[in-house]
């Protein structure tokens, strides 16, 4: 149907999703629920396909922009919330969402983006059989789990080592606030980049000194959550830039998308569940962080797979 009628019909989903969830019966909820997460999934796959082909010499400062509204809004979304209820009950903080996904979907449903090249859209075959696909995808997997897992846990971890909850909740606050720049700044600095080899071993190396710290002086919190947020706000807006730096189309950038961030999350989805059954197995957060500790391997390993200069279905290798 096209890229930008997709990413039209998506909304329209979110739409119906954020609506759905007002009706005061259970199912509805979770029916709302599933329809909002496919319209929301289906976008963030397609929107790094658009940059490509609408803004093909620009994909850095688009993507960082991409990235940045994401966590802005997604910040202010969850600042709101409260109020809202205040102000007109749960109906009103569900369905008010429903307003700018419906205008989004009307201005998409309005948009032409240009035609790729005829000769850009040759079939380099399943995706699957690419190492280098593969390799984005684990890392884009390895970087979600990192984040997804440190802010689920995060505050309960920091109370159980003497801080007061509001403590905990502010420490949890400064990595998603860290992001935020980041995820402007990464992209921008990828995409000028020929070789993201450094900036992954950047990365990983906050990732690991962050982990490392937590496992043995927890004392500090402050420092070692300052870390993360700069090795999660930046790991996951450069995995992102990725589909677009590996692929050579927006064609086969849709379909990496697809396959790296449906793979990558279904790795991220294990992570907070793990975490927790470790801790509550064990009754501490040693192993727990120590799991952790052990991922940041392969997520060094396939982030520098992933960095190589080259293409998907081109054995791993292409010019740029």
């Amino acid at each position: 149907m096209g890229i930008g009628t997709a990413i039209a019909v998506a909304l329209v989903v979110i739409t119906l999703g954020a609506l759905l969830r007002v009706v005061p019966v259970p199912v509805a909820l979770y029916t709302g629920t599933v329809l909002a997460g496919a319209g929301i999934a289906t976008g963030n796959v397609l929107v790094p396909a658009v940059i490509k082909r609408a803004f093909p010499g620009r994909v850095g400062p688009l993507t960082g922009l991409a990235m940045m509204l994401m966590s802005v809004s997604g910040a202010t979304a969850a600042g709101l919330a409260v109020p809202l209820e205040q102000l007109g009950g749960w109906r009103l903080a569900l369905a008010v969402w429903a307003v700018p996904a419906v205008i989004a979907a009307a201005v998409w449903a309005r948009l032409r983006l240009p035609a790729p090249p005829a000769e850009a859209e040759a079939d380099p075959g399943s995706l699957l059989r690419s190492p280098l696909a593969w390799a984005v995808t684990i890392f884009m997997g390895m970087a979600s789990l990192m984040f997804y897992t440190l802010t689920s846990w995060l505050p309960e971890l920091m109370r159980d080592n003497g801080f007061s909850p509001a403590t905990a909740g502010m420490m949890n606050a400064l990595i998603v606030i860290v992001g935020i720049p980041l995820g402007f700044l990464v992209p921008v600095v990828a995409a000028r980049l020929r070789d993201q080899r450094p900036l992954v071993v950047a990365v990983v190396a906050a990732m690991g000194l962050g982990l490392g710290g937590l496992l043995l002086a927890p004392e500090v919190g402050w420092v070692w959550v300052a870390i993360f947020g700069l090795a999660t706000g930046s790991a996951f807006p450069l995995a992102y830039t990725l589909l677009n730096l590996r692929s050579p189309t927006a064609a086969l950038t849709a379909r990496l998308s697809g396959m790296a961030q449906s793979g990558g999350y279904l790795i991220a989805g294990s992570g907070p569940l793990t975490f927790g059954v470790l801790h509550t197995v064990t009754g501490g957060w040693g192993w727990s962080i120590g799991v952790l500790l052990v991922l940041v391997v392969p997520e060094l390993v396939s982030g520098l797979l992933a960095a190589r200069p080259g293409y998907v279905g081109t054995g791993g290798r292409g010019r740029r």
